[in-house]
């Protein structure tokens, strides 16, 4: 090597060096922050209520329609009655009814389509099409609130009027307005429904030395399986030595992997990895960068095991114990011959109508678990039925009872209907 490649090299860690620092420093912004803690303040009223047994932070809710990706909850509250749906939302300003919506005066100026009610709808009905997939409960019910935690928004009655429109004031009359009419649920069915929610999870999440948090989906596939989502709740990263040190050996960072089953697995390599993390709001990640290099984070962690709903056995929900690493793995491996074998009866919802040339539906497309797993039934199995009937009685949504008629040896499914 001579002198030119040996400054080039020595100037070429000197930079990473540097980079990599100020990129660690990145901060969260004021926006960031306040959004955070309005979030923050809502859950520890929340938790203070007498008729709420538990309250989750930031859950993920699958989107069925999605093959990746979900709507997010701000605060999830489970009551003595059913779960509650809380959107939090730090407006400033005038906010206006519109459409059967409401949204801010400024951005309805700007041409903006008011969509907070109607998003908070669509949350509601994938929580419930989740309960139906795990819980094998079509009853299952949940409300939601949309909740103005800043003192300076402007509400007209109008606004203040609607059943699912909160501010920190009212908060609690209002939770509970939304479930007063609603039994009281056993421990057991609460123990179920707070299962649930451990299984939607958080979001995914990599932060930065300097206090940024960048929350969403991390996609597993660029990092080695040895870190992968199952195996490990999260990953710390340190770079190792200063600038000398860097100059003269070279890059090094030091990972430290927090197992799930409560180890941590420590080792120094040369920076080679990127994680890939997006937002369900942007294609890309939220400064638009999407690809990370490891050594630019101090922490990625993981808020979910990746533990899909098709794996989820409805035995089980109800147990308080939690299956080890390796008996998940053993799950993987037996998933299909455990829960779904001919004569299974299961609570699907209907996902599509398949119609013929004039129009006729001929066969129902049946998700038997939420973006897991699906059945056929033809409509020659709904023998008591009229054809004219089905697409009113078994509308796109709605539930059906089913039950495994046949599994080909491709693992396609086909259905019996099971009348209620």
């Amino acid at each position: 090597m001579n002198s030119r490649q040996l400054t080039n090299g020595l100037w070429g860690r000197a930079c990473w060096y540097f980079n990599t620092k100020r990129v660690r420093s990145l901060s969260a912004t004021e926006y960031e922050l306040k959004s955070l803690n309005s979030e923050l303040q809502v859950l520890k009223l929340v938790e203070g209520f007498e008729f709420v047994k538990q309250a989750f932070h930031a859950v993920r809710i699958p989107d069925p329609n999605r093959n990746r990706g979900s709507g997010e909850i701000d605060v999830l509250a489970l009551t003595e009655r059913g779960f509650v749906l809380i959107e939090c939302k730090n407006y400033r300003g005038k906010v206006v009814r519109h459409n059967g919506d409401i949204i801010q005066e400024k951005l309805l100026k700007q041409g903006k389509k008011a969509h907070i009610i109607n998003k908070l709808r669509n949350k509601q009905r994938n929580l419930k099409l989740c309960a139906i997939s795990v819980l094998q409960d079509d009853a299952f019910e949940v409300g939601m609130l949309t909740v103005f935690t800043n003192p300076t928004v402007e509400l007209g009655p109008e606004v203040q009027n609607l059943a699912n429109v909160a501010t920190l004031e009212n908060l609690q009359a209002k939770m509970w307005k939304t479930i007063e009419q609603r039994p009281l649920l056993s421990d057991e069915i609460l123990d179920k429904y707070a299962k649930l929610a451990d299984v939607c999870g958080s979001w995914d999440s990599i932060s930065f030395p300097g206090g940024k948090t960048n929350i969403g989906d991390i996609d597993d596939s660029n990092l080695p399986t040895k870190w992968c989502r199952t195996m490990i709740s999260m990953l710390k990263v340190r770079i190792v030595g200063g600038l000398i040190s860097t100059m003269l050996r070279g890059p090094r960072i030091e990972l430290a992997a927090h197992m799930r089953d409560g180890t941590i697995l420590k080792e120094i390599s040369k920076p080679k990895f990127e994680v890939n993390h997006t937002t369900p709001w942007k294609s890309k990640g939220i400064d638009d960068l999407g690809m990370y290099p490891l050594e630019y984070l101090d922490e990625v962690s993981y808020g979910h095991n990746d533990s899909s709903l098709e794996m989820l056995d409805v035995s089980r929900i109800g147990t308080n114990s939690k299956p080890s690493v390796k008996q998940q793995a053993v799950a993987v491996s037996t998933k299909t011959e455990s829960r779904y074998y001919v004569g299974k009866e299961f609570k699907g919802t209907v996902k599509h109508h398949f119609t013929d040339k004039n129009g006729e539906i001929y066969a129902l497309k049946v998700s038997l678990v939420e973006r897991g797993k699906y059945g056929r039934l033809k409509c020659k199995e709904m023998a008591n039925i009229s054809h004219q009937w089905i697409e009113a009685f078994y509308a796109v949504g709605n539930p059906i009872n089913v039950t495994i008629k046949r599994i080909n040896e491709e693992g396609k499914i086909e259905l019996g209907f099971v009348e209620e």
